[in-house]
């Protein structure tokens, strides 16, 4: 079973992102959802661990973001062990379950929502 690795940071409100893929991955521009989603496709049987990094004080995203479809299962969520002194660094796992698209969104308190795609075939 493969992993996918996403990582998303984001700076303050404008949420401008960057996606860094490794190993069995896709590499892509990540936007916020004011710019549109981030698309990931992913196989069926692939983890996927999304990260979001928050620049600057301030809430982090809540640990429990809403999927759209049964095509991605989440599994859990907490603190990545690569933080910078900028702000907090969030992982959210995921895995791919059945063929389909999956929006998943992740919130936080006065912030915009944060959207990514979930294509798995």
């Amino acid at each position: 079973m493969s992993r996918q690795r996403v990582r998303r940071v984001l700076w303050g409100m404008a949420g401008a992102a960057a996606v860094a893929g490794c190993s069995n991955t896709i590499t892509s521009d990540a936007r916020s959802s004011a710019l549109g989603a981030t698309r990931v496709t992913a196989s069926v049987g692939q983890e996927l661990d999304l990260t979001l990094r928050t620049i600057g004080p301030g809430p982090t995203f809540d640990t429990v973001p809403s999927v759209s479809s049964s095509a991605v299962r989440f599994v859990n969520a907490g603190y990545a062990a690569d933080q910078v002194p900028g702000g907090p660094t969030q992982l959210f796992r995921f895995t791919a379950d059945r063929p389909g698209i999956a929006i998943v969104t992740f919130t936080k308190p006065g912030g915009a929502p944060v959207t990514d795609e979930i294509d798995v075939h």
